[in-house]
């Protein structure tokens, strides 16, 4: 028997883009009979974007509009997508108590 043909998938497994995108290669591996081998990876986003406390206001309306768009997309499949939950407040969580106010011990 001959085998499937594989198709690599490099995704960044944090990406809300990638996340959409996956219902697509699922189908692609149902219709054509393709093997997904999938590569995580993560972009190591403070080398090249600083830190999140160096960040500027500019930075957070892009990644804002980022997540509508992903979400817009989501939509059209029949998908929900909600952002990431903060487990942090402003002040940060060596300077408070209500850092870990979702966890329990």
């Amino acid at each position: 028997m001959m085998e499937k043909p594989r198709v690599r998938i490099y995704t960044d497994y944090k990406s809300p883009y990638a996340y959409v995108a996956n219902k697509r290669l699922f189908e692609l591996e149902e219709t054509y009979g393709v093997e997904l081998e999938w590569l995580p990876y993560t972009l190591r986003i403070p080398e090249f974007m600083g830190t999140v406390e160096e960040r500027r206001p500019h930075f957070w309306r892009k990644v804002r509009y980022a997540y509508m768009d992903a979400r817009r997309f989501a939509n059209a499949q029949g998908l929900t997508m909600k952002g990431p939950r903060r487990i942090y407040d402003r002040a940060g969580p060596a300077n408070s108590d209500s850092s870990l106010s979702g966890f329990s011990a």
